[in-house]
């Protein structure tokens, strides 16, 4: 049985999958329209550009545990962490908010039982 619980890898492509759709459906559809710039757009189209670099910052805020029958992955992420370097330079971490993420792992699928805001 543990042989089939799905390795870290697969989790993190998971997350990172799971992730970028919730900012698409959630928090792009609220980015302004200021001056002609379709920010909702050009929030899209960072997060196709970026997946290798959202998938590092899962990796490294990702807790695995493994037991006989499953794993289970606990990840921590703070929506500044998220935010491209050129940005995240003028926005205090204190005013954006954090997450909690648990996932458990078994024959080789995923299912997120607990996300919060923290």
């Amino acid at each position: 049985m543990a042989l089939t619980n799905p390795p870290r890898s697969a989790y993190n492509r998971y997350a990172t999958k799971q992730l970028t759709r919730y900012l698409k459906q959630n928090i792009c559809p609220q980015a302004p329209n200021i001056l002609g710039n379709d920010l909702q757009g050009q929030c899209i189209d960072l997060l196709k550009e970026n997946q290798a670099d959202i998938q590092k910052i899962i990796t490294k805020n990702t807790k695995q545990s493994n037991f006989l029958f499953l794993s289970l992955y606990k990840t921590e992420l703070s929506v500044h962490e998220l935010l491209p370097s050129e940005i995240r330079q003028f926005v205090s971490p204190q005013l954006l908010p954090a997450y909690t993420f648990e996932t458990v792992g078994v024959f080789q699928s995923f299912h997120t039982y607990k996300a919060q805001r923290l």
